[in-house]
C-alpha cells in the first residue's frame, strides 16, 4: 500500500491514506481499505463521486478486529478537507439522498450506497472513516460486496457467533425489525423503526351497530394497512411455534425480548378483539377502499370499518385459529409472565369452543375478506390446530382427543402446504410429538409422506427453489422448509431434511444469485410493495407519485421477506408488482422460524440442548448430571404430563387420584411426584425431597442457571408444589399419602396402566401429624422464596399455606404415622417431631423475615438433641436446622449454631465410617443418599466459614466417589458402567402395548427405559453392588434419593471454575482501569445498608436488621399508618420522600438505559431489588389519588440521635401532602420514580409495572392539578430538602417519563408545555432540586423529529457549558457546590453520558464521563468509594456503620471516634472533596464525608454506562 501517512492525534491514530488501488488513487466511487489500528480517513480532501452511482468499499482487517465504518457529508459550496465538524447527529449520517448510518463488523466490513442523484449541478462530497481496534492488519482487495452494511441502531446487528454461511443472528434481528415496521396503535417507546409513528390509534368502527370498539394496536397486514385477523393469526402462531421450539437460538442471538415483544404486540390485539366468547373482530379496514390509498398509515383518513364474527355470522376458521396463536402464545409466556400466559389460555379455550360449536368460513361472514383472503377448503383444519395447541398447552386429554376426531376428517394425502388457508402439515407435526405412542406411526407417516412427496416430488426452479405458487413463492417454500425441519428434530431423515431446510433459506438469502431480503445481503430488493417504507420523511407529501416512482424506498424495510421470483428464478425489483414484491406478516412468519431453527442446529451457543457439554473443566460433567437429576424427577411425574415432558415413555396416569378412605368421597389429588420405584404418593420423603432440593436452587441457582437447567428446575419443583397446595384442603387437613403401601406393593406394572383403588390418607386436628405438616410447611416456605422473582403470586400463594401448615403443626402435635397408619411399614415417624417444627420455622423465617419465626426455631431447637444426630434424612433435619439457624440468627447467637454443626461435620467426616474406597457409610438402605445427605450439609457449612476447603473437598469425593471414583457410576445413564436395573416398575416394562408384570420383575435385562439421572441406593460397607432389579436395598431409587445428591452438586458446580462461580464481588469481565462490576455490586451493597423496615432473607449486608417497622404517625390525624419500609435518606434515619424518589429515577434510569452492564456484571436481580425496595414503599406511601406521604421521622429530632436504626424509640411522624396542602415536587418526582419502574418491570413482572403506572398517572394529575412546593406543605424538610425555585421542571420530568411508559401523546404534549415554561439556560446541575437538563435527554430522546433540534441544541449548551465553563478542581473534578461535590460532577457526567449515546459529540462526552467517574475511584489521588479501591473513605458520615456490634451500646460517643466505622459501608460515595481537592475523612464533617441515596443514583447510573461502552462481554 502506497502514499500512507500516520498522524497521531491525543491517544488515537489516525491514518490518512491513499488506498492502494492502481495508480494509488481511489476509484471512482468505492476501492479497498486496508485497515489497520487507529482511525482511518478517506483521502485527506473530499472525493467528488459522480452522481447516481453505486459505490461500494470493502474494509478488511484480522478476524478479531472490531470494525467501525461512518461517513460524513461534506460541504458542495467549498472543497475542503475532511473534518469532524460535519458529523450529523444521533448516529444518523444523510450522505445525499441516502442514509448511512454506522456500521460494525468484526474483521471485515462491506457497504454499498449510491451517491446523490438529487444534486443537479455538483457533485456531492462525502468523507469515510474507518475505526479499527484489536487485530493485525490483513491486506485484501475485494471488489465486489457480498453483505450489505448492518446500520446503527435499528439494524445493526453483531456479527454472528458461529461460522455459517450467512448470519442468521442478523436475519432474525432483521426480520423482528420487519414486525415493527408492521406495527399499528400507539408505538412504545422502545420502537427501533423511527420512521413509524402512531397510526390508526381510532381502530374502530363496528361495521354493524356504527358504534366505537377499541382495536387499536396489532399489526398491518402487508404492505396495506387492513388488519386481517386470519392470516396475521396464522402468523403470530407459527412465528410463536418458533420461538417455543427454538427460543435459545432467539436467546443466542439476543433476541429473546425483542421476539417475545412481537408476539405479545399480536396477541395483546387478540385478546382485545375477542370481546365476548362467541364474538371476535376479524378485519379491521376495508379492503378496495385501503387500496385505493398510497400513503403513510399515519396520514390515512378513509373510515376504518371492524367486521366480527359471531354465533349467527360463524367464522370457524378464523376462531380457531385465533386460538391457536393464543395457545401458543400461553406456552411462550407461561415461565416469564405467567398471569398473561393464563389470559391468553382462558380466551384460547373460548375460541375454540367458539370455533367448534358454531361452525362455518369466516368469509362468508365477513365477507369484505373474499377477495383478498377467502376462507377455502374446509375450515376443519384449523379446528384440528386449535385443538392440537390447547393439547399442547394444557395437557387436557380432551383436546387430543378433539384434534385427532378433526384430523380424521382432513385429507392429508392431498395437502402440498402449509399456509394461512391450510394447517394440516402443522398438525401432523404436533400429533405425531404430542401422541401417545401407539397412535404416533400414522402421523410419523403422514408427515413424512409430505415431506417425501414436497422434496423429492414438487417442482423447483432453474436454481433450486421449491415452486409450489407464484404469489409469495418464497413463503410456501418456507414454510415447508419449517414443517420438514420439524420432521427432521422428530428423527425422521433428519439430516437430509436439515439439509434441504437451510438449503431452501439459503436460496433466498443469496444462494439463489441476490438476497430476497430487504437490507440484507447481496443485491437485496429496494422497491418492495409496501406504502408507508415508499414515503420520503414527513413533511413531505406521499402519493401514488411514490407508488409510480423508480427510486428504492426511501425507508429501508428492513428484514421483509418479498413474494419471491417466478418458476424461472426471475425477479424484477419493481414497486407495482404484487405479486412478487409484496411483503407481508404471514410471508416472514415460516422464513423467520425456519431460520431460528438453522440457527439452533448451527455449530453455535444456540446448539440443540439435549444432554449438555460442560462447560469446565471438572473432572465429571455436572451440568449433564443436573440436567438428567431433573429427567428423573420428570419420569417420576403423577397425573396428566405437561406438553414440555421429557421422558416420553411416560404418559397421564393416576388422573382419578384419590378417594378420601374416611369418607369414601373423592378429592382432587392428581399430580404429584411418585415417591420410588412404585406408585405410592408417600407425602412425608417426597416433602422432605422438595425441601432440599429447593434448598440446593436457593443457595445455588446460578449453577442451574450456568447450566441452563433453571427453567427445568422451577418446574420440578412447582410439580410437587401446585401438588401441596392441593392436599392441604383446609388449615388444618393435609392429605398425606394417596396409595395403600402393600396393595402398591403387590402390582408390578406401568401407573398408567394401574387399576387398584388409591385411597387418601389425612391428618387433622384430631389426627395430627406435626412431622408431616411441618416438613410440608418447609417445603413451600422454601418455594415461596425460590418463586419470589420470577412468580410473586405463586410464592404469596405457597408462603400462605405454609404459614397455616406450620401453625396446624405446632398447635396439633403428634406423629404423622400414628394418624396415616399404613405409612408405618415404609415412612414410620421416628423420633420426635420437634426436628421438622425448628426445621418450618427456620424456613418461615427466610421466607418473611418475622423475628416470631426464629424466635420459634430457636425454641424448638432448644428441644433437640444435635450432639446424637448422625444424619440429614427425611426423618431426621436437626442438621439442616443447624445451617439455616447459623445462617439466619443474630450474631450474639451464632457461636452455639456455629460449634453444633462444626461438630457435627467433624463427626461425620473423622468419626463415622467409610467404605474401603471412601463413602461415608451411614446405613445400608440407601447409602449414597445419606452421604450425600451429609455432603450438602457440609459443603453449607463450607460456605458458612467452617473450614471451607476441607469440608468441599469431602463434598466433592463423596459425590465423585458416586459418579465413578468409587469404580462404577451410581447414576442410570451416566458415566461408566452405570445401574441399568433400578428397581423402578415403569422403566422396567417395555413400550406399550406389550403387558407388563412380574416377569419384567424378574428379567435379568436391562430395563427398556433408561431412567436417566436416578441415583440407586449404593453398595454395601464393603463397596459390594449388584445390578439387580429385586435388591430394593440397593438399587431402588426414591425421590429423596436425588434431593441431597443434586442440590450438592449444585454446589460443586457453583464453586467450580466455570460461569456458575460464586457472585460475590464479580471478578473484571473486562480490562478497564477500574473494575467496573465490583463497583455495582458495592454500590448496590450500599442500598441494601439504607434498608428500613423488615429486612428480607435475601439481606447481604448482615450487620444490619429490622427496624423503624411501626413507620409511622400521621402529624395530622395522630392515627398510624403502615409507613414500614422503603430507605433512610443518608446517614440520618428520616425517609425524605423527595430527595429519595429524585434518585430511585435516576438509578432506575440507568438500569433501562444500561440494562446489559448490570446483566453482564452478574447485577441485575440485585438491582431490581433495590428499585423494587423504593418503589414498594412510594406505592404503600400514596394512599389515595390526591394524598402523598412524604417524609417520616423529623428532622432536627431524628439528628439528635446517633445510634442504630434498630434501636430507636423517639416519635417517627408522617407528613404529607393533598389537594389542600400540594406538592407538584414532590408528587411529580414520585410520579416520574414509579413510571420509570413500569418501564424496568415490564418485561419481568408486568402486573407489578401496571401498578406502578396506574400510581404514577394519579400522582402526575395530582401533581399538576393541584400546585405547589411540598416544602410549603411539609415544613419540616425546609432546613434539609427545600423545594428550591420552580416545580415545573418536576412536571416536565413526571410526564416525559410517563409518555416514554404509555407513548401516550398526551404526556408528550404536557412534558413540551412545562418545558415551555423552564429557562434552560440557567440550568447548572442535575439534582434532586432541578431536573431540567433530564427533561432535554428524555425530549431529545421521544419527541418527534421536527422538535428534536430545539432539546439538542440545549442539551449540547448544557454540556458544553458544564464541560468547558464549569470551575474544576486541580486534579480535574467539575465542581459545582461544596455540598456533595461528587454528587454534583456525577450527574452532570451521566446527562453527557447520555448526551453522548444520542449522537452530540459522542468521543468528547463519553471521555469527560470517564474522567468524572474515574476520578472519584482514584484519578483524584484516593478513591472516595467506601471499601472500594487506594486509601478509601474510612469514616463516612453514616450512623449505624459507625456502631459496634450488638450488643455494644451506640452514641455520640461512636460519632466523636476518629477509629474507622467498624461497618464498613461498601459502595457509599462520599460527598468528596473541596474546590482545591482537600479530603479530610473525619466522621462529623457532614459537608464533605455525607453518604445519601442521592449521591449514589447518578454516580451509579454512570458507572452503568461505562460499562455497557467499555470493551467487555
Amino acid at each position: 500500500m502506497r502514499g500512507r501517512t500516520c498522524v497521531l492525534v491525543g491517544a488515537l491514530t489516525t491514518v490518512l491514506l491513499t488506498v492502494g488501488l492502481p495508480g494509488g488513487v481511489l476509484g471512482d466511487c468505492g476501492g479497498t481499505f486496508l485497515a489497520e489500528n487507529g482511525t482511518i480517513k478517506s483521502p485527506n480532501y473530499p472525493k467528488k463521486y459522480p452522481n447516481n452511482q453505486l459505490c461500494v468499499y470493502t474494509i478488511k482487517a484480522s478476524p478479531d478486529a472490531r470494525i467501525k465504518f461512518w461517513c460524513e457529508k461534506m460541504n458542495l459550496e467549498k472543497s475542503v478537507g475532511c473534518t469532524k465538524d460535519w458529523l450529523c447527529v444521533n448516529g444518523l449520517y444523510t450522505c445525499g439522498k441516502y442514509k448511512l448510518k454506522e456500521v460494525y463488523g468484526e474483521g471485515e466490513v462491506r457497504v454499498e450506497f449510491r451517491s446523490d442523484a438529487s444534486v443537479k449541478k455538483k457533485p456531492g462530497f462525502l468523507c469515510f472513516y474507518v475505526r479499527v481496534s484489536g487485530g493485525e492488519y490483513v491486506a485484501t482487495t475485494t471488489s465486489q460486496p457480498t453483505t450489505t452494511m448492518k446500520p446503527n441502531p435499528s439494524a445493526q446487528k453483531s456479527s454472528t457467533s458461529c461460522r455459517t454461511k450467512y448470519d442468521y443472528d442478523e436475519i432474525l434481528h432483521k426480520s423482528l425489525l420487519f414486525y415493527e415496521a408492521q406495527r399499528s396503535g400507539y408505538l412504545p417507546t422502545t420502537q427501533r423503526v423511527t420512521w413509524r409513528h402512531d397510526s390508526a390509534t381510532d381502530d374502530a368502527i363496528d361495521a354493524d351497530t356504527q358504534r366505537r370498539v377499541d382495536l387499536e394496536g396489532g399489526y398491518y397486514d402487508a404492505g396495506d394497512h387492513v388488519k386481517f385477523g386470519f392470516p396475521i393469526a396464522s402468523a403470530a402462531t407459527v412465528l410463536t411455534w418458533g420461538a417455543i421450539e427454538y427460543g435459545d437460538a432467539y436467546k443466542a442471538a439476543g433476541e429473546m425480548p425483542e421476539m417475545l415483544a412481537a408476539v405479545k404486540w399480536i396477541t395483546d390485539y387478540f385478546l382485545k378483539a375477542h370481546v365476548e366468547p362467541n364474538v371476535l373482530y376479524g378485519q379491521v379496514g376495508k379492503g378496495w377502499l385501503d387500496h385505493g390509498y398510497w400513503g403513510r398509515p399515519e396520514d390515512m383518513t378513509m373510515d376504518r370499518p371492524a367486521y366480527k364474527i359471531t354465533a349467527s355470522k360463524p367464522g370457524s376458521d378464523l376462531a380457531g385459529e385465533t386460538a391457536a396463536a393464543l395457545a401458543a402464545a400461553a406456552i411462550l409466556f407461561q415461565q416469564t409472565d405467567p398471569t398473561y400466559s393464563a389470559t391468553c389460555l382462558q380466551h384460547a379455550r373460548e375460541l375454540y369452543n367458539f370455533a367448534d360449536t358454531y361452525r362455518g368460513k369466516y368469509s362468508d361472514s365477513i365477507t369484505d375478506a373474499n377477495q383478498f383472503y377467502k376462507g377455502y377448503g374446509t375450515y376443519v383444519d384449523e379446528l384440528a390446530w386449535a385443538a392440537s395447541w390447547l393439547y399442547r398447552a394444557t395437557g387436557e386429554s380432551q383436546y387430543l382427543q378433539k384434534a385427532q376426531q378433526h384430523y380424521a376428517n382432513l385429507y392429508p394425502e392431498g395437502t402440498s402446504e402449509l399456509s394461512w388457508a391450510d394447517k394440516t402439515a402443522g398438525v401432523m407435526v404436533l400429533l405425531l410429538q404430542l401422541s401417545h405412542s401407539a397412535d404416533q406411526p400414522t402421523y410419523r407417516n403422514h408427515l413424512e409422506s409430505f415431506c417425501e412427496r414436497m422434496i423429492k416430488n414438487t417442482p423447483r426452479t432453474p436454481k433450486g427453489l421449491l415452486f409450489i405458487s407464484k404469489w409469495g413463492s418464497l413463503r410456501y417454500a418456507a414454510n415447508v422448509a419449517f414443517v420438514c425441519l420439524r420432521a427432521a428434530d422428530l428423527g425422521i431423515n433428519t439430516e437430509e431434511y436439515r439439509l434441504f431446510a437451510e438449503q431452501q433459506i439459503h436460496y433466498m438469502l443469496g444462494d439463489g444469485g441476490r438476497s430476497y431480503v430487504v437490507g440484507f445481503g447481496h443485491n437485496p430488493p429496494e422497491r418492495p410493495h409496501h406504502k408507508s417504507s415508499s414515503c420520503q420523511d414527513p413533511p413531505a407529501s406521499c402519493s401514488w407519485n411514490d407508488f409510480h416512482s423508480t427510486d428504492p424506498n426511501p425507508q429501508v424495510l428492513y428484514g421483509a421477506l418479498v413474494g419471491g421470483p417466478d418458476k424461472y428464478d426471475n425477479f424484477n425489483d419493481v414497486r407495482s408488482d404484487y405479486v412478487t414484491n409484496e411483503v407481508t406478516c404471514d410471508y416472514n412468519a415460516g422464513f423467520q422460524s425456519t431460520v431460528a431453527g438453522l440457527r439452533y442446529h448451527a455449530n453455535c451457543d444456540g446448539k440443540p440442548i439435549t444432554t449438555p457439554s460442560p462447560s469446565c473443566s471438572t473432572k465429571y460433567d455436572y451440568d449433564e448430571i443436573l440436567h438428567k437429576s431433573l429427567l428423573f424427577y420428570e419420569a417420576q411425574r403423577s397425573g396428566y404430563l405437561p406438553t414440555t415432558q421429557r421422558v416420553t415413555w411416560r404418559h397421564d396416569s393416576a388422573t382419578d387420584d384419590a378417594i378420601d378412605a374416611d369418607t369414601q368421597r373423592r378429592v382432587d389429588l392428581e399430580g404429584g411426584y411418585y415417591d420410588a420405584g412404585d406408585h405410592v404418593k408417600f407425602g412425608f420423603p417426597i416433602a422432605s425431597a422438595a425441601t432440599v432440593l429447593t434448598w440446593g436452587a436457593i443457595e445455588y441457582g446460578d449453577a442451574y442457571k450456568a447450566a441452563g437447567e433453571m427453567p427445568e428446575m422451577l418446574a420440578a419443583v412447582k410439580w410437587i408444589t401446585d401438588y401441596f397446595l392441593k392436599a392441604h384442603v383446609e388449615p388444618n387437613v393435609l392429605y398425606g399419602q394417596v396409595g395403600k403401601g402393600w396393595l402398591d406393593h403387590g402390582y408390578w406394572g406401568r401407573p398408567e396402566d394401574m387399576t387398584m383403588d388409591r385411597p387418601a390418607y389425612k391428618i387433622t386436628a384430631s389426627k395430627p401429624g406435626s412431622d408431616l405438616a411441618g416438613e410440608t410447611a418447609a417445603a413451600l416456605a422454601a418455594a415461596a422464596i425460590l418463586f419470589q422473582q420470577t412468580d410473586p403470586t405463586y410464592s404469596a400463594t405457597c408462603l400462605q399455606h405454609a404459614r397455616e401448615l406450620y401453625n396446624f403443626a405446632d398447635t396439633y402435635r403428634g406423629k404423622y404415622s400414628d394418624s396415616i397408619t399404613d405409612a408405618n411399614q415404609f415412612y414410620k415417624g421416628y423420633g420426635t417431631y420437634v426436628d421438622e417444627l425448628a426445621w418450618a420455622a427456620s424456613w418461615l423465617y427466610r421466607a418473611t423475615g418475622e423475628s416470631q419465626y426464629l424466635q420459634k426455631a430457636q425454641q424448638h431447637y432448644a428441644n433437640l438433641y444435635p450432639e446424637g444426630t448422625s444424619e440429614l434424612s427425611w426423618a431426621d433435619k436437626t442438621a439442616g436446622v443447624m445451617v439455616l439457624l447459623l445462617q439466619l440468627s443474630h450474631s450474639a447467637d451464632q457461636p452455639t449454631y456455629r460449634n453444633h454443626l462444626e461438630s457435627f461435620c467433624e463427626r461425620m467426616i473423622k468419626n463415622t465410617p467409610r467404605t474401603p474406597k471412601g463413602l461415608l457409610f451411614i446405613s445400608k438402605w440407601g447409602s449414597l443418599r445419606y452421604a450425600a445427605n451429609v455432603a450438602f450439609v457440609c459443603l453449607r457449612a463450607a460456605d458458612l466459614g467452617i473450614n471451607t476447603e476441607e469440608y468441599r473437598l469431602f463434598a466433592e469425593q463423596q459425590i465423585h466417589y458416586m459418579l465413578g471414583d468409587g469404580g462404577r457410576s451410581y447414576v442410570v445413564g451416566f458415566g461408566h458402567n452405570p445401574p441399568e436395573r433400578p428397581h423402578h416398575k415403569s422403566s422396567s416394562c417395555q413400550d406399550p402395548p406389550a403387558s407388563c408384570s412380574w416377569n419384567d420383575f424378574h428379567s435379568t435385562d436391562p430395563n427398556p427405559q433408561v431412567l436417566y439421572g436416578a441415583l440407586v441406593g449404593g453398595p454395601d460397607k464393603y463397596d459390594n453392588f449388584n445390578d439387580v432389579r429385586s435388591d430394593y436395598v440397593t438399587n431402588e431409587v426414591t425421590c429423596d434419593y436425588n434431593a441431597g445428591f443434586q442440590s450438592t452438586v449444585a454446589g460443586l458446580r457453583y464453586h467450580a471454575n466455570c460461569d456458575g462461580k460464586p457472585i460475590t464481588t464479580p471478578s473484571p469481565s473486562c480490562s478497564t482501569k477500574y473494575d467496573y462490576d465490583e463497583i455495582l455490586h458495592k454500590s448496590l451493597l450500599f442500598y441494601e445498608a439504607q434498608r428500613s423496615g423488615y429486612l428480607p432473607t435475601t439481606q447481604r449486608v448482615t450487620w444490619r436488621h429490622d427496624s423503624a417497622t411501626d413507620d409511622a404517625i400521621d402529624a395530622d390525624t395522630q392515627r398510624r399508618v403502615d409507613l414500614e419500609g422503603g430507605y433512610y435518606d443518608a446517614g440520618d434515619h428520616v425517609k425524605f420522600g423527595f430527595p429519595i424518589a429524585s434518585a430511585a429515577t435516576v438509578l432506575t434510569w440507568g438500569a433501562i438505559e444500561y440494562g446489559d452492564a448490570y446483566k453482564a456484571a452478574g447485577e441485575m436481580p440485585e438491582m431490581l431489588a433495590a428499585v423494587k425496595w423504593i418503589t414498594d414503599y412510594f406505592l404503600k406511601a400514596h394512599v389515595e389519588p390526591n394524598v402523598l406521604y412524604g417524609q417520616v421521622g423529623k428532622g432536627w429530632l431524628d439528628h439528635g440521635y446517633w445510634g442504630r436504626p434498630e434501636d430507636m424509640t423517639m416519635d417517627r411522624p408522617a407528613y404529607k401532602i393533598t389537594a389542600s396542602k400540594p406538592g407538584s415536587d414532590l408528587a411529580g418526582e414520585t410520579a416520574a420514580a414509579l413510571a420509570a419502574a413500569a418501564i424496568l418491570f415490564q418485561q419481568t413482572d408486568p402486573t407489578y409495572s401496571a401498578t406502578c403506572l396506574q400510581h404514577a398517572r394519579e400522582l402526575y394529575n395530582f401533581a399538576d392539578t393541584y400546585r405547589g412546593k411540598y416544602s410549603d406543605s411539609i415544613t419540616d424538610a425546609n432546613q434539609f430538602y427545600k423545594g428550591y425555585g420552580t416545580y415545573v421542571d418536576e412536571l416536565a420530568w413526571a410526564a416525559s417519563w410517563l409518555y416514554r411508559a404509555t407513548g401516550e401523546s398526551q404526556y408528550l404534549q404536557k412534558a413540551q408545555q412545562h418545558y415551555a415554561n423552564l429557562y434552560p439556560e440557567g440550568t447548572s446541575e442535575l439534582s434532586w432540586a432541578d431536573k431540567t437538563a433530564g427533561v432535554m435527554v428524555l425530549l431529545l430522546q421521544l419527541s418527534h423529529s421536527a422538535d428534536q433540534p430545539t432539546y439538542r441544541n440545549h442539551l449540547e449548551s448544557f454540556c458544553e457549558r458544564m464541560i468547558k465553563n464549569t470551575p474544576r478542581t486541580p486534579k480535574g473534578l467539575l465542581f459545582i457546590r461544596k455540598w456533595g461535590s461528587l454528587r454534583y460532577a456525577a450527574n452532570v457526567a451521566f446527562v453527557c453520558l447520555r448526551a453522548a449515546d444520542l449522537g452530540i459529540n459522542t468521543e468528547e462526552y463519553r471521555l469527560f464521563a470517564e474522567q468524572q467517574i474515574h476520578y472519584m475511584l482514584g484519578d483524584g489521588g484516593r478513591s472516595y468509594v467506601v471499601g472500594f479501591g487506594h486509601n478509601p473513605p474510612e469514616r463516612p458520615h453514616h450512623r449505624s456503620s459507625s456502631c459496634q456490634d450488638p450488643p455494644a451500646s451506640c452514641s455520640v460517643d461512636d460519632r466523636d471516634s476518629t477509629d474507622p466505622n467498624p461497618q464498613v459501608l461498601y459502595g457509599a460515595l462520599v460527598g468528596g472533596p473541596d474546590k482545591n481537592d482537600n479530603f479530610n475523612d473525619v466522621r462529623i464533617d457532614h459537608v464533605t464525608n455525607e453518604v445519601t441515596c442521592d449521591y449514589n443514583a447518578g454516580f451509579q447510573s454512570t458507572v452503568a454506562g461505562l460499562r455497557y461502552h467499555a470493551n467487555c462481554g
